[in-house]
């Protein structure tokens, strides 16, 4: 259960950087630092949508775990 709830960490940390990171670069004018930005909030993104993923991943692994235990 630990292990998930630092999942769920990772994924709102990785969340929040993804948001703010884009409302910087968008309120940021000079090209080059709002590209940076751009592009770490893309990663960050991406990196939310895959520890996501891998949360409902292990949710559905447990459910068919419990399910499988209780039908024997």
């Amino acid at each position: 259960m630990t292990e998930r709830k630092s999942l769920k960490r990772a994924y709102l940390a990785l969340a929040l950087i993804a948001v703010l990171g884009l409302g910087l670069a968008l309120l940021i004018a000079d090209g080059v630092i709002s590209t940076v930005l751009s592009y770490a909030s893309g990663v960050a993104l991406i990196g939310a949508i895959v520890t996501r993923l891998v949360i409902v991943v292990d949710v559905t692994r447990n459910g068919l775990k419990r399910k499988r235990s209780t039908d024997n």
